[in-house]
């Protein structure tokens, strides 16, 4: 049966365009091994990120992850985590390719699990970023971050989810194709908690 005119499951503006190109990124390397003269995707996000003034963030890549990247921002009333799972493209140029989004949205909804309680979420990423700072916290110290356990439990919480992945093409956000899995996503997230929406960046 054919959807109804007019609808939309993901509204394309809610891709952030980045110019990859001219941050000189590979967008199929994701991590590792990228082309010569351009960095992998996240390099692109860890240079990002500690430039936006977070008061920790986390590099957390590899099994048993959180995220790929955790941002932590505190005010005087609130601690907000930013989650980023970041994932290469599966082509050399951004498209509606389902391989492109059913991983990395996956990843999104289970790391919904690290979220029931701040307070536990921390106490992983001081574990896991034990004897390797230097490697795994790019903003911030892991004094900063024990120091989160206090607030934790007297600020609000709030969290959220950035998909980055340049594969995905806002132009070609279509109805019946990758827009689907992105608002399935979507709606487990903002159904799981303190989630703000799903945010997404890609290509134009």
């Amino acid at each position: 049966m054919a959807e109804p005119e007019g609808t939309v499951f993901f509204d394309p503006n809610r891709v952030e365009v980045i110019d990859w190109p001219a941050f000189k990124v590979d967008i199929e390397a994701e991590r590792q091994r990228p082309s010569a003269g351009k960095i992998s995707i996240h390099a692109y996000v860890s240079n990002r990120l500690r430039g936006e003034g977070h008061n920790v963030v986390v590099y957390d890549d590899g099994s048993g992850e959180v995220a790929d990247f955790i941002a932590i921002d505190e005010t005087a009333r609130d601690i907000r985590f930013t989650l980023y799972h970041a994932k290469g493209s599966h082509g050399a140029e951004p498209g509606e390719r389902v391989a492109d989004v059913y991983e990395v949205c996956g990843q999104s909804v289970k790391c919904i699990r690290w979220t029931l309680s701040a307070e536990r979420l921390i106490k992983r990423l001081l574990d896991r970023s034990t004897g390797r700072e230097a490697e795994w916290v790019i903003v911030g110290t892991r004094a900063d971050l024990s120091g989160l356990l206090t607030s934790v439990v007297q600020k609000k919480v709030s969290f959220e989810i950035v998909i980055v992945q340049p594969g995905i093409s806002r132009a070609r956000l279509q109805p019946d194709n990758i827009a689907i899995p992105l608002a399935s996503a979507d709606l487990f997230i903002r159904e799981g908690g303190a989630f703000e929406n799903l945010r997404v960046w890609g290509s134009a």
